[in-house]
């Protein structure tokens, strides 16, 4: 019994500073809450606004006084704000102005920094650059300047050293310029032209005119999903109705070869230490096995199908994310429905993690992303276990027992919805809603100081700690209105749920002897003891 209750007292405390840790960044009044977060430098950029005539630039370092608007374009269309592109440290994007339309666009973070690059459509027109690739300390990209169509050009943040490096259509006609991937030195890219019906050429460039060259022409099929994998290109090539096959390339005709065929669509490229890892359909090599996770190695006896995690059925194993030597992914293995899974690329090593939602339905988890040595996404553990979270943020170290809920920011069936999650120097950013506050900006990693974050009430009094069969909770401080209060167990499983004013009594006569903890819905926690 004692170690029974000095485990539970350590899980406690472990949930409790997982909690702590989970805070709003800085309470803003959104009109458009925060979208598009992009890690640049060592900063957080995105795109929101606080009022219906503008979307606004935003800069974050995780601090309530660090968290910026940096400027404002006005609310005129769709789009406003997009391709937000990290450049050593610096951002490079598209902003829509009534001057200027749809330009190219750079910040050093300040505000009289956050300027315009070029006006390459002059006038209200847009050139509409996209595909914004990082090279060097430039970008290469895809625009239309009102003279050669849609082509490939570079910029070196300055209007004079933004200029077209290949016209390869002659004319206003697009170049069908798409793809684009750095790799060393150099971006590839796929280009081809719709004038005479061929999108089938592999191309390389360095940012000059003499070294934009054609690697390699395919009869069918155009270049896409552009993966680096350890200084190696790696793509797909879309091959008739049944084939999809695997390309490598080191950059010559001569060294672009197939890597492996596969039967049907391929999904996602993902390189996990040196390893690309897929989802297809390795139909040809294992004739039995549908579509599953894949892997292509440094050899044919080292690539192929993973495992046959749905045996004659198709897992639909996608989401693969890497984290330290192994893949994480989502998979079903028609028993436990849709699931968090780890693979290091063998049969034995490719395994479930957790079955979070119980039996054969799906917990369905999304968002897969490193930060700090975990894995966080969100999940919806359903409600057969009487732990009713909604979808919520949940973390893994790779273990069944290591992968729980963080935080249940929005209490109740709805859940807070977390989207956007993103690394920033192993902080994790994501933007969640709950009916208090509404959609915000959160972030993991500490949290910020009283003075800066939004909380109603600023603490919980329980007692007696010791209690049998009631307890009182008081909100000292706290407003007029009532809180939904929270009472989980030392795994973090709800067991009683109810509403109070600024002093309450909840009848605890129900709940087995052991540790609990108490929360509301600003995440303010304490605890007590049932004897």
């Amino acid at each position: 019994m004692k170690q029974l209750f000095i485990t539970a007292l350590f899980l406690l405390n472990s949930l409790l500073q997982l909690s702590a840790q989970v805070s709003i960044v800085k309470w803003v009044d959104w009109y458009l809450y925060p979208q598009q977060l992009t890690k640049i430098g060592n900063s957080l950029y995105f795109v929101a606004s606080t009022e219906p005539a503008f979307v606004q630039l935003w800069k974050s370092d995780g601090t309530a006084s660090g968290t910026v608007l940096l400027k404002n374009f006005p609310n005129n269309s769709f789009h406003v704000i997009e391709n937000l592109t990290d450049v050593n440290g610096k951002l490079f994007f598209v902003a829509n102005t009534d001057s200027e339309g749809h330009e190219l666009w750079k910040s050093d973070g300040s505000s009289a920094g956050t300027v315009l690059v070029k006006d390459i459509f002059p006038g209200t027109n847009s050139s509409e650059p996209d595909e914004l690739t990082a090279l060097g300390s430039g970008i290469l990209f895809v625009c239309d300047d009102g003279i050669h169509g849609r082509e490939l050009w570079k910029s070196d943040g300055s209007a004079a050293g933004t200029t077209l490096i290949k016209d390869f259509v002659f004319g206003p006609n697009d170049g069908v310029v798409q793809n684009l991937c750095a790799i060393n030195n150099q971006v590839f890219f796929s280009a081809g032209s719709y004038v005479f019906h061929d999108f089938s050429g592999l191309y390389k460039s360095d940012g000059s005119v003499q070294g934009t060259q054609l690697v390699k022409h395919f009869s069918e099929g155009t270049p896409s999903t552009l993966r680096n994998v350890t200084g190696k290109l790696f793509f797909t090539l879309a091959a008739g109705f049944d084939n999809g096959v695997v390309w490598k390339s080191d950059g010559t005709e001569a060294g672009t070869q197939i890597a492996r065929t596969m039967c049907g669509d391929i999904s996602q490229l993902e390189n996990v230490n040196g390893t690309l890892f897929l989802g297809a359909d390795d139909c040809i090599n294992n004739p039995n096995a549908n579509y599953e996770l894949c892997k292509i190695g440094s050899n044919a006896s080292n690539s192929g199908l993973v495992k046959d995690i749905c045996v004659n059925g198709s897992s639909g194993a996608w989401q693969i994310t890497a984290l330290g030597s192994r893949a994480y992914f989502t998979a079903d293995d028609c028993l436990n429905g849709e699931e968090l899974w780890r693979s290091d690329g063998t049969a034995s090593g490719t395994v479930i993690v957790k079955n979070i939602r119980y039996g054969y339905q799906s917990s369905y988890p999304t968002e897969l992303t490193a930060s700090n040595g975990l894995l966080y996404f969100t999940a919806d553990p359903g409600d057969e276990t009487g732990n009713v979270t909604g979808r919520e943020l949940w973390r893994s170290d790779g273990t069944e027992a290591g992968t729980f809920i963080v935080k249940d920011i929005r209490p109740g069936a709805d859940g807070s919805e977390p989207k956007e999650l993103t690394d920033v120097n192993n902080t994790l950013f994501f933007v969640a809603f709950d009916e208090q506050n509404n959609w915000q900006l959160w972030r993991t990693g500490g949290a910020v100081s009283s003075a800066e974050a939004y909380k109603p009430a600023s603490y919980l009094k329980v007692y007696p700690t010791l209690a049998q069969d009631w307890i009182s909770v008081e909100f000292p401080g706290q407003s007029e209105h009532s809180q939904a209060l929270n009472i989980l167990d030392a795994t973090g499983r709800l067991c009683l749920q109810t509403d109070a004013d600024k002093v309450t009594q909840i009848d605890i006569h129900s709940l087995h002897p052991g540790a609990y903890f108490i929360s509301n819905s600003n995440g303010v926690i304490a605890r007590f003891f049932k004897i």
